[in-house]
């Protein structure tokens, strides 16, 4: 026979069983809330790793990108002002 024992107030109880019973609870509880924070922290080391491994991509990739350009105006036989998208400045 369960007895419904608001689990934070323990002191409402009124034998021994009913002690017992709302302990019982308690640890039930606390054990739910400790795997639930248990798999929010591993979450978060993951995240975190992740975010590491793309924040070193992104410094790699900018690197990459800045000696594209470099090789790519060192290749190019034309000027930049004739390049397609040029637009001379516009006078008065």
């Amino acid at each position: 026979m369960a007895v419904d024992i608001d689990d934070r107030d323990i002191f409402a109880a009124a034998s021994v069983a009913q002690i017992h019973e709302a302990l019982g609870q308690l640890h039930e509880h606390e054990a739910s809330i400790t795997q639930r924070l248990n798999a929010l922290i591993a979450s978060q080391k993951h995240l975190s790793r992740e975010l590491g491994r793309l924040d070193l991509l992104r410094a790699h990739l900018g690197t990459q990108a800045v000696n594209t350009r470099a090789i790519s105006n060192a290749c190019s036989p034309t000027p930049p002002r004739l390049r397609a998208g040029y637009r001379a400045p516009s006078s008065g």
